[in-house]
This record gives structure tokens, C-alpha cells and sequence, in this order.
């Protein structure tokens, strides 16, 4: 019994990452198949159903709808993946790379003390804006996927129409819902509201705005830290400052809106892919995906970044442990976290999509002249150019 019970336990040893894989696999597959069998579906419920009976598509029906289909999908790879998890999940320790290891001879205090003296000077003078007025992409996103707005009803009298938690994550019939933060805005309203208990239903500006403004002063020691990890220690400080004291930045870090996230999110997937180059781990290679999520979750746009990024690391990787069996362990984690993160972000993101390609159907764009005018304008001086009303 007690040769029996010690080959279990070395099994069980040997096979714990392709357990813990399978177990994930398996929950994934049970969440989907509840999904599709109990969850609406395309011919009795969504967009199908709105139509059929001529009312207005909503963004919920769209969640519905696409969220039925992508599931499907996810539940045939998720299949794939479970099967073959014998095959990618490559066992063993991964080989650190001594040119990637992070640098020593960086003095470490006062880089951190300038990055420091740089997050707070940019906390000051950023400070002030958090109590200022909504402006048009605020008020939608409190409108629409924060908080609610106050509409007269039938009587005359006021009432609130609430934005539900759904319309956090999938009102994007104008595409200006950064989901992340709007989720991030919605928990930080709440917070506020059991402590401060107001009287009346208002939104605070600066509780609203709080999560971009903690994300935007993150920025500045995530983009000095990723020059750090790359040996450029003083072009760091040099970076936080120049952020810390930029128009553009100050206006990201104040806004209720996602680009103060997308900005701190940007250095750290930078830095998360330098760390999985140099000691491949799962865990080091499963944050790097993580970000990648959060990023293209937080401003889809990004997806340019992140084309150049995993090209990046295909020639890294191909560059760094060819012809040796290291290429086999490592090129299966690499693309095994980028396949779940578009799982993921295909299952929360398509439905947002779908009414983005149906905004950008109805609206207009600029003609060519216009919009390098208004980029130009932008650049410049920080506004676009306008001609009339």
C-alpha cells in the first residue's frame, strides 16, 4: 500500500501542470455548454427576435446574439485543446537566457526616487482637473454604461434610468465605451457611494475619474521601468519627466475615459514579453497574455501594437533557442496564451464589435482633407480644425 500510495503522489507530481490545464479546460467547457443550452440564442432571442417584431436592435440583443456564436466556437477549441493537452503542454524547467537577464548595475534608490518625484509631479498638476466639468465622451459613457441619466416620464416627473452592469460591458452602439474602465468607474462609484452616502444621485467627478487617474500616474513608472528592464536606466527618468510635464498625458491621466489604462498597459505588456523571453515560465508567459487581454479589451485599436509585439517574439524565440528542444517548450506556451486571450476576448469583445462595424456603416467619415486637417490640428495645438458649425 505504501509503494502504491508514493507512485500516486509522484504522479500526481509529475502531471500537476497537465491537471491543472485540464481541469481549467474542463471548467471552460462546462461554463461554455451552460451557455449555449441554457443562455439565449439566435433564433429565439437577440437581434433575431428585435427584428422579427420591428423594435430596435439593442446592445444587449448583440451580446446575445454573438455571444451564442463565439461560444460555440470556443467550446469546438477548447475541445481541441483538451484533447491534445498531452501534446503542447511541454513539462520541464525553461532555460533562462543570460542576455535578456534584468540589469545589475542600476542604482536602484535613486532611479525609483526620480520616477517617484516624477508620479507625484504629475499627481499635482493633474490633481485640479479631476474636479472639472463632464465633456461629451464622459457624459455618454456615465450615461450609458456607468451610472444612468434622469429622463421625464409620462407624469412629467423626473426618473432615473439606470445602466445596468450588462451595459458596462456591451452598450457600444457608440464606440466609446472603454469596457475596463467603465467596469473600473462603476466599482469605484459604489465604493464611494456606501461610504459617503450622498443625498441626492449624482456623479462625482473625481471618483469617477479616479481609475484613469491612478492608471495614468502608473504609466509613467511602467514605461521608466520597461527602459529599465532594457538597460536604459537614465533615458527612464528622462521618460517619466517628459510624460509627467506633457499636455497629452496630463489630459489622459484626468479624463474619465480608457487611454490613461491603455497607456500603462501598453509598457507593461512590453516588459511582461521581456520577462517571458528570458525565463519562459507559464506564469511569465500567462501574464503576458493577461495584458494583452486587458489591453485589446481596453482599446481594440491596440491590436496593431500587438502584431508587431508577437512578431517580435516569434523571431526572438526562433533567434534564441533553435535547433534546440527549448524552441519546442517555448513556442507551445507563446501561442497557447494567445490563443486564450482571443477566446476570451473574442466571447466579451465580438458583440461590441459587431455594433461598432454597424456604427461605422451609418456614419459618415471624414473625407480625406478634413481628417489630416483635424489630425494635423491635434497634433499641434492639441484641437481639431473645424470648419463651420
Amino acid at each position: 500500500m505504501v509503494r502504491i500510495f508514493d507512485r500516486i503522489c509522484a504522479l500526481r507530481a509529475q502531471d500537476r501542470a497537465l491537471f491543472r490545464a485540464r481541469a481549467l479546460l474542463t471548467l471552460a467547457l462546462v461554463i461554455l455548454a451552460l451557455r449555449l443550452v441554457l443562455g439565449d440564442n439566435p433564433w429565439t432571442g437577440g437581434i433575431a427576435e428585435r427584428v422579427a417584431t420591428g423594435d430596435i436592435v439593442r446592445p444587449v440583443d448583440y451580446a446575445r446574439t454573438y455571444g451564442w456564436w463565439v461560444a460555440a466556437g470556443n467550446v469546438i477549441l477548447a475541445t481541441g485543446l483538451l484533447l491534445t493537452a498531452r501534446r503542447w503542454l511541454t513539462r520541464g524547467e525553461p532555460v533562462e537566457v543570460a542576455d535578456l537577464a534584468p540589469p545589475s548595475a542600476v542604482p536602484r534608490r535613486a532611479f525609483w526616487l526620480l520616477v517617484a518625484a516624477a508620479v507625484v509631479t504629475c499627481g499635482v498638476l493633474g490633481y485640479p482637473r479631476l474636479s472639472f466639468s463632464f465633456w461629451d465622451d464622459e457624459v455618454t459613457t456615465i450615461r450609458h454604461a456607468v451610472d444612468g441619466f434622469y429622463q421625464r416620464d409620462d407624469s412629467g416627473e423626473l426618473s432615473f434610468v439606470e445602466a445596468k452592469w450588462r451595459d458596462a460591458f456591451w452598450f457600444y452602439r457608440w464606440p466609446n465605451n472603454h469596457v475596463p474602465f467603465s467596469v473600473l468607474s462603476r466599482l469605484s462609484l459604489s465604493g464611494w457611494r456606501a461610504i459617503a452616502q450622498p443625498e441626492r444621485h449624482f456623479v462625482k467627478e473625481e471618483v469617477f475619474r479616479l481609475p484613469a487617474y491612478l492608471a495614468g500616474l502608473a504609466s509613467l513608472a511602467l514605461v521608466a521601468d520597461f527602459l529599465r528592464r532594457l538597460g536604459y536606466w537614465l533615458p527612464g527618468i528622462f521618460a517619466a519627466w517628459l510624460l509627467a510635464l506633457h499636455p497629452w498625458m496630463l489630459r489622459y491621466t484626468t479624463e474619465g475615459r480608457g487611454y490613461a489604462l491603455m497607456l500603462a498597459l501598453i509598457p507593461l505588456t512590453l516588459t511582461l514579453l521581456v520577462r517571458a523571453l528570458h525565463r519562459g515560465s507559464w506564469g511569465r508567459w500567462l501574464a503576458y497574455g493577461a495584458s494583452q487581454f486587458l489591453l485589446l479589451y481596453t482599446f481594440p485599436a491596440g491590436v496593431y501594437l500587438l502584431l508587431v509585439a508577437n512578431a517580435i517574439a516569434a523571431l526572438a524565440l526562433w533567434h534564441l533557442h533553435r535547433g534546440t528542444p527549448v524552441l519546442r517548450q517555448q513556442v507551445p506556451r507563446w501561442l497557447g496564451v494567445n490563443l486564450a486571450g482571443s477566446m476570451a476576448w473574442g466571447q466579451l469583445m465580438l458583440p461590441n464589435m459587431m455594433q461598432l462595424l454597424e456604427y461605422l456603416r451609418i456614419e459618415t467619415p471624414d473625407t480625406p482633407p478634413r481628417f489630416l486637417a483635424n489630425l494635423l490640428g491635434s497634433l499641434w495645438v492639441g484641437l481639431s480644425w473645424r470648419v463651420g458649425s
